[in-house]
């Protein structure tokens, strides 16, 4: 089982006043894509969404070598979905995420109540963090990033998991969360050690 640790561990945003919800809510950098053509491009290459998000910043992540810890969130937006990047820090992710294929859109903006943390980084290694409920306790996990409502990690039996797991372009837009804590992702030819992590939200 991989190992969990609480949402609030994550809260590493810049804040502001939200004139629409009254409180200090936190304030990140959006990068909009638009969802069909990210699908037609990494479903041509042979990958899923998951790898299509998470290689390009996990190696941008090593690259940079910041010593801070930043969020990174998916929000789904009708025909489109949204990477925000958060952090204390002024933080600059231009590259990669401008170049990517089905690119449209930057802007600051508070975080959207639908947004999901999906990678974090600590000053020293990437994670790939999987949103899940306290009481999650099955060890066959999916991840389903094409939900218009929000990330959503669902329980699974083994012969549905070890089918989308062995056709991830089939499934483009599911993930079936490795077991192992540790994964490799190639990016340009480099490998990119990446840790999943399970990440408590009890009010999703």
């Amino acid at each position: 089982m991989l190992q969990r640790l609480k949402f609030t561990n994550l809260n590493f945003c810049k804040t502001g006043l939200n004139l629409a919800t009254g409180s200090n809510d936190a304030i990140g950098q959006d990068f909009i894509f638009d969802w069909g053509i990210v699908r037609e491009f990494s479903m041509g290459h042979g990958y899923n969404l998951d790898w299509f998000i998470t290689s390009p910043i996990a190696w941008r992540l090593f690259e940079k070598r910041l010593l801070c810890n930043i969020t990174f969130w998916y929000t789904p937006l009708n025909n489109h979905f949204v990477i925000t990047v958060c952090s204390k820090r002024n933080v600059d992710f231009m590259n990669p995420l401008h170049g990517l294929p089905g690119y449209s859109e930057y802007g600051q903006s508070f975080l959207r109540q639908n947004a999901r943390p999906i990678i974090y980084w600590d000053g020293h290694f990437v994670f790939r963090i999987h949103p899940i409920f306290p009481s999650t306790s099955s060890e066959y996990l999916v991840e389903d990033l094409g939900n218009l409502m929000a990330l959503f990690v669902e329980e699974s039996d083994k012969e549905q998991y070890y089918e989308i797991l062995q056709n991830p372009v089939e499934y483009f837009d599911y993930l079936a969360i490795p077991i192992e804590e540790e994964q490799s992702y190639n990016w340009n030819g480099k490998l990119i050690k990446v840790k999943h992590i399970l990440c408590e939200m009890p009010n999703l």
